[in-house]
């Protein structure tokens, strides 16, 4: 009994650190656990499993869930696919340990409930886990028990498929705005149309699968916070465009979902910043440094 003697001390150890997190302590074979949830303003809920999770061969006997109670642990107040949980219960059996609770005391509870009750042979046979609120997982080297590899991660690959259509989706519909069918994206990934007398151009952003229309309106002689903070309160006045600083020039830009993509938004999109731009940029060019000189049309 010696090695359960020394997890119990690891185990109190590992238990002070916890603040609002969670530890599992599972046997490696069978579905045995110990289970504790910390909380600094109210203690460590604690659970051990019950017959809802286990196998017809893995129940817990008679004298099993009598040896449960002993130790203090109560019966579960719901079944694991109940509808209405039970507040403060659970399926499982579980005991509170309000604050200032006791990692000792809770150690040995844990320790007897695997050793005497669940009959798991000696520490060797446990691992664990632990994680905070964000599921981010936790290392606890004092326990000195193996930790459960992490699963391993899916790399999530974006189709090129959805964007190939959606590429697809945008330039029929700018070439019968435009009225042109030799219309194509650059290398760049810009297509170039007009906006109203003004160059413009569209942009599929993949990574957001948004697809935006706009046009350089201005050149700031000396961009500065001033300027910036005039583009900010700009901005703050308009709906559906935006004013954007980007190498040294001022865009005015609509951005429109990708999914689901409507070809009639694309040229209302286009129609919205023509009607605006010149506005817009007589706005810039009025201020009274003139730090925003409009382009030539």
């Amino acid at each position: 009994m010696s090695e359960w003697s020394d997890f119990e001390r690891d185990l109190a150890v590992a238990l002070s650190v916890l603040k609002d997190e969670v530890l599992v302590v599972s046997s490696r074979t069978g579905h045995r656990f110990v289970q504790f949830n910390a909380s600094p303003e109210e203690g460590v809920f604690s659970e051990t499993v019950s017959n809802g999770f286990l196998e017809p061969s893995e129940k817990l006997t008679d004298d099993q869930v009598a040896a449960l109670e002993a130790l203090g642990w109560k019966a579960p107040t719901h079944a694991p696919d109940s509808p209405v949980p039970v507040p403060k219960g659970s399926p499982n059996f579980f005991r509170e340990f309000p604050k200032p609770a006791s990692t000792e005391e809770i150690a040995r509870i844990a320790v007897r409930t695997l050793a005497l009750v669940h009959r798991v042979p000696d520490p060797g046979a446990l691992t664990y886990k632990a994680f905070d609120p964000a599921g981010r997982a936790l290392v606890l080297p004092a326990l000195h028990i193996p930790r459960e590899p992490d699963p391993p991660r899916r790399k999530v690959r974006r189709s090129p498929a959805p964007i190939a259509r959606l590429r697809a989706r945008v330039l029929g519909a700018a070439r019968e705005a435009m009225g042109d069918l030799t219309l194509a994206f650059d290398k760049d990934g810009d297509l170039g149309v007009r906006i109203g007398e003004r160059p413009g151009f569209i942009r599929i952003r993949e990574e957001l699968t948004v697809v935006r229309v706009y046009t350089r309106i201005a050149r700031p002689e000396s961009p500065d916070e001033n300027l910036l903070a005039l583009l900010h309160q700009m901005n703050a006045r308009m709906t559906l465009a935006r004013l954007i600083f980007a190498d040294g020039s001022i865009f005015l830009a609509i951005d429109l979902p990708g999914a689901p993509f409507v070809p009639a938004h694309l040229t209302q999109a286009m129609l919205g910043l023509a009607a605006i731009a010149d506005d817009v940029t007589s706005d810039l060019a009025g201020t009274p440094d003139r730090r925003a000189e409009p382009l030539a049309n």
